[in-house]
């Protein structure tokens, strides 16, 4: 059996390794923990959104369409998440609440406002 070759001649590295956790993930558990996330949005505040899109095998634009629409999350994508941040199914879909509820008023105003 031959050895495929990666970029510049060297190997690809095993596919069966596990992935390389990012150590933001456990700081954004840890503030989950402390009460102090208080929107889905603001994971992306510890964490960047390139390195959970990418994490969580999505396109960059698929991503972002999903943070600035939270109601197109799936429950397969949220339980990645869990994966990665540790912090349960139900806690993300009540962060997302938040961010539905906060953009619901958020554009409730504005169409008040003549907006």
């Amino acid at each position: 059996m031959e050895i495929m070759e990666g970029h510049q001649g060297r190997p690809f590295p095993p596919r069966n390794r596990p992935p390389v956790r990012d150590y933001r993930y456990k700081h954004v558990l840890i503030v989950w923990q402390a009460g102090k996330l208080e929107s889905f949005a603001r994971i992306f505040e510890v964490i960047p959104k390139t390195v959970v899109a990418d994490d969580m095998g999505m396109h960059y634009h698929s991503f972002v369409n999903k943070l600035n629409r939270p109601e197109l999350w799936n429950v397969k994508q949220l339980i990645r998440l869990q994966g990665l941040t540790g912090i349960n199914l139900s806690a993300l879909v009540e962060l997302i609440a938040v961010d539905l509820n906060a953009k619901t008023s958020t554009n409730s105003q504005t169409h008040q406002n003549g907006g």
